[in-house]
């Protein structure tokens, strides 16, 4: 029994190694706290980004939108421009090309040939016209598509 007692008392009077102090508890839980904090100021900046990023992919897409409205709009225009300049074409081609010896010799008088020619003149600038036209939107679709 001595030797048990010797033996079982001291272990009751050992300190066990891992016990902390509060200061020790209190200064663990400050280093945790602050990690927390800036966690949660990356977090905070983080989802600004975020925010702001999305924001700014629905301002494209939204742009995108609306370039893809105007290039269906240019589209349409030169559609009909092109089905213009075809029907001039078909009838030009149906009622064959009258050259300027034509309206020349085919006119009965001076004011009718010149009427003929001043016609003839207001058909090619039209036609010119159309044609310029025609690339212009054409030049406008390109941009819209690269925007």
């Amino acid at each position: 029994m001595a030797l048990g007692g010797a033996f079982g008392g001291s272990l009751l009077w050992t300190r066990p190694a891992a016990a902390e102090t509060s200061a020790e508890v209190r200064k663990r839980a400050d280093a945790v706290r602050e990690k927390l904090e800036k966690l949660q100021d990356e977090l905070d900046i983080k989802s600004n980004d975020y925010q702001q990023c999305k924001q700014e992919e629905e301002e494209a897409e939204a742009k995108m939108a609306d370039a893809q409205r105007r290039i269906d709009e240019a589209q349409a225009k030169i559609d009909k421009l092109k089905e213009r300049l075809a029907l001039r074409a078909r009838g030009m081609y149906k009622s064959g090309n009258d050259s300027f010896l034509d309206i020349m010799f085919g006119s009965t008088s001076f004011a009718s040939f010149v009427n003929n020619v001043q016609l003839l003149n207001e058909m090619n600038a039209s036609d010119t016209q159309t044609v310029e036209e025609t690339k212009v939107l054409k030049a406008q679709i390109e941009e819209e598509k690269a925007e």
